[in-house]
């Protein structure tokens, strides 16, 4: 699934938020501990949901070229990530 694979890697979560690695196996976790399981919601628009263990849901939806997302969560917060 190649859409799974553009979405893992290393990423720069937003100001002040770390890291995240996200895993092609549907897993990954931030650099404070928490962890997430990641679905795809729509290959065409590469769009993912994003289930964190801190309660927070994140729909990211990563650019052509796999280098940025944009992310919105169930808080009202919208801010971008980029791979590292």
């Amino acid at each position: 699934q190649p859409e799974a694979a553009s979405l893992a890697g290393s990423w720069d979560w937003g100001p002040g938020a770390g890291f995240v690695d996200i895993l092609a196996d549907g897993t990954g976790h931030d650099s404070s501990g928490n962890s997430m399981v990641w679905t795809l919601l729509d290959a065409e628009t590469r769009t993912y949901k994003l289930k964190w263990s801190h309660g927070f849901i994140d729909i990211a939806v990563i650019s052509a070229d796999g280098k940025s997302i944009g992310i919105a969560n169930n808080a009202g917060s919208r801010f971008g990530a980029t791979r590292r």
